[in-house]
């Protein structure tokens, strides 16, 4: 049977407890766990109870453990609530009545805005790849490639990239002449990745830059774009 988890430093306050879904209880366990639900049923009962148990505390961590016999859920938790899919990979968990370690029995699918904050950019990106993107989402990569740290204007090319955000590919032409280059290979990646046949002229021109990383990248991106045009 899932085990659905929520994780926070703080623990829950009042208002949080009265939000709680039906079945589930407050707790106060190591590793920071402040909730648990135990869901039996089909998969479509789980990805419920799994969204109202996020959407209840909208900035913890969501964790689910299921037995390695079944398939295992993911979702994100955090603002937006839940995304959740259905993994065809079992899950590890607990063997011969015998709990497992945390880190090998449990899942965490943290929110890709929070892995984001904490530096956990590969992570992030992954999560990204997963989900789609929410409407305020969208806005907030908007604002992250107008930042003047480079580093912000990267992580907004990349999750539009691996997001499939395609009207952004305007967003990456007026950022693919940046003084920073990663910021201009990300964003030749995000062409290429985003954009049709029209921007070739562009990529070709971003292939004769300065540094080799930004002209590879325009390579790879030309060949994305050779590829989808057959």
């Amino acid at each position: 049977m899932p085990v659905l988890l929520l994780r926070r430093d703080a623990p829950l306050n009042d208002a949080e407890r009265a939000r709680l879904p039906a079945g589930a209880t407050s707790v106060n366990e190591p590793g920071g766990v402040i909730a648990r639900l135990t869901v039996d049923g089909e998969t479509s009962r789980v990805i419920s109870a799994a969204v109202a148990l996020a959407r209840a505390v909208p900035d913890a961590d969501f964790v689910v453990r299921v037995p390695a016999t079944e398939a295992s859920v993911s979702g994100v938790a955090g603002a937006q609530g839940v995304a959740a899919v259905v993994s065809d990979a079992p899950a590890q968990a607990e063997v011969a009545g015998e709990e497992a370690p945390a880190e090998a029995a449990e899942q965490d699918f943290v929110d890709p805005w929070v892995a984001l904050d904490r530096g956990e950019r590969d992570r992030a990106m992954r999560r990204f790849a997963a989900v789609p993107l929410t409407a305020d989402g969208r806005e907030r990569v908007r604002r992250m490639v107008l930042s003047a740290n480079p580093v912000e204007v990267t992580d907004a090319l990349r999750i539009a990239r691996v997001t499939d955000f395609k009207s952004f590919f305007s967003n990456a032409r007026r950022v693919s002449d940046h003084s920073d280059p990663a910021v201009r290979a990300e964003a030749a990646m995000a062409i290429g990745s985003l954009a049709g046949f029209s921007q070739l002229t562009l990529l070709e021109k971003m292939q004769k830059d300065p540094d080799a990383t930004v002209r590879e990248a325009a390579k790879q991106a030309i060949q994305l774009i050779n590829t989808r045009r057959g």
